[in-house]
């Protein structure tokens, strides 16, 4: 009964992903320092044929160097869709990270550079394993 109350009045309000989240606009402070291998909720924007798009979660690739002087930062996008080609030699999972709500997959040939402003808040880390797992599949 709550959820159909809950979806009711999300039909009504015409509420956005950014308005259930409680994440509206860039909620990143100022002079916040990004580093490599930090996990980052980012609004992507409209996605493109099969480009990953809107609000997801994403990995910093960029070096921590660049990540402090410049207004641009290079990510990898992730997905929930775990199971969805996951021997393909571009992704790696990531099981169990915390800052995830779920398992998800490193979409590793989706690499891209975002203005900062699309980094909505900080989610996580993932372990020098990991990165050095997502290294591998973004070099495929």
């Amino acid at each position: 009964m709550q959820l159909a109350l809950w979806m009711r009045d999300l039909a009504r309000n015409a509420l956005s992903i950014t308005d259930v989240y409680g994440i509206g606009g860039n909620m990143m402070r100022e002079g916040w320092i990004y580093r490599r291998g930090d996990i980052y909720l980012a609004n992507l924007g409209k996605p493109s044929g099969s480009q990953q798009g809107g609000v997801r979660p994403v990995v910093v690739l960029q070096n921590d160097v660049g990540n402090f002087y410049a207004p641009t930062i290079t990510i990898v996008p992730l997905t929930s869709k775990f199971e969805k080609k996951i021997k393909q030699p571009t992704h790696y999972p990531l099981r169990s990270t915390k800052g995830l709500l779920r398992p998800s997959m490193v979409l590793g040939e989706q690499v891209g550079t975002y203005d900062k402003s699309c980094i909505l808040r900080y989610l996580g880390k993932v372990s020098r394993g990991q990165m050095r797992g997502i290294d591998a599949v973004v070099k495929v």
